[in-house]
């Protein structure tokens, strides 16, 4: 009896870890965005599709006050980064994107909007500087925008990794890799399967 009620536990426990490391990795906001790398735009202006890294972002709530950070090579874009707004009660999403390219000169360009149907509820920023190297866009929503990195207050969050190169054919691929905290808690669920198993084994035995 004691056997069966440690196995039924172990199992539960199991089932729970695995199913909260599933909602942490699909839950909440999404970034996607349509290439990994791309190559410097060599004219002035907006550039084309080729040479931009379009990112819709999905699941935005514009009632939740937001935040968002662009890092190069793990440094902040601006020294007032992270950017951050209320959100807006009774507001309805129409659209959340934002692109980024380089120019071949090294400057860098970007345009991060939030739009609602009551108003525009976020920055609009547009950048300059060296723009070639490795970039991580993050954007998280929290019930205290005032204080953004406490991280007890994030209801979701996201980031994308992308490059802008001279020529993404001589840089290795941008790899998505899950949040360590989705990692542990479906590595823990995995690893207590298992044990289930062997348990399970030895009372045959």
């Amino acid at each position: 009896m004691n056997g069966r009620w440690l196995r039924g536990l172990l199992l539960g426990v199991c089932l729970a870890l695995l199913l909260c490391g599933g909602a942490a990795l699909a839950a909440g906001l999404n970034l996607v965005g349509d290439a990994e790398c791309v190559d410097c735009w060599r004219w002035q202006g907006d550039a084309s599709d080729k040479y931009r890294v379009d990112v819709d972002i999905d699941g935005w709530d514009p009632t939740l006050g937001t935040c968002l950070t662009v890092e190069r090579e793990g440094v902040p874009l601006f020294d007032a980064m992270p950017f951050c707004f209320p959100g807006f009660p009774g507001a309805d999403a129409v659209v959340a994107e934002a692109r980024f390219w380089a120019r071949c000169d090294g400057e860098l360009s970007f345009m991060i909007q939030f739009i609602s149907q009551a108003q525009e509820l976020g920055p609009a920023p547009s950048g300059g500087g060296q723009g070639f190297g490795n970039y991580a866009f993050s954007v998280w929503q929290t019930n205290d925008p005032d204080n953004p990195w406490n991280r007890a207050e994030w209801v979701s969050s996201d980031e994308l990794l992308f490059r802008l190169a001279k020529d993404c054919d001589a840089v290795e691929e941008v790899e998505f890799v899950p949040e360590p905290a989705s990692i542990v808690l479906l590595g823990s669920g995995l690893l207590g399967l298992s044990g289930y198993g062997a348990l399970r084994w030895r009372t045959r035995e």
